[in-house]
């Protein structure tokens, strides 16, 4: 009985936002509710995958030509994209974090605010604020 315990344990662990990835490193999923809406990825430490805060603006909130993608950088720098090439689809379950609420991972702090999503290096409280008007360096 207690390896179906763990194996259920372990399907919960499975199944959230966060996840360890195979040969180290992790990484985190969420979406912000509302109007300004954004799906966001936060990487650390996953070879091949650059550490990084990641979100994007895109439909419903916005049209898809219209989608704006904000990358934040461990040294604070910002990259954006616009338009479909931004898009991308979060894994299955991806929690929707509520107003207030932040994620943290490595260096990077993201709060979801109903203006949108705010992600900052925690350290030096640079970054940036995405929602549907598009993105403003913090």
């Amino acid at each position: 009985m207690r390896s179906g315990i763990a194996l259920c344990a372990a399907a919960v662990v499975l199944a959230s936002a966060s996840v360890a990835a195979a040969g180290g490193g992790s990484a985190r999923w969420f979406f912000t509710p509302g109007a300004n809406g954004a799906s966001c990825e936060l990487d650390f430490g996953r070879p091949g995958i650059p550490n990084q805060a990641w979100c994007v603006v895109g439909p419903p909130q916005v049209k898809e030509n219209k989608a704006v993608g904000v990358g934040l950088s461990p040294a604070g720098k910002l990259h954006a994209c616009r338009g479909v090439s931004c898009l991308g689809n979060a894994p299955e379950h991806t929690p929707t974090l509520a107003y207030g609420k932040s994620v943290s991972l490595g260096p990077f702090r993201c709060t979801s605010l109903k203006t949108g999503v705010r992600c900052v290096v925690a350290r030096s409280g640079h970054g940036f604020l995405l929602g549907a008007h598009g993105y403003t360096r913090v």
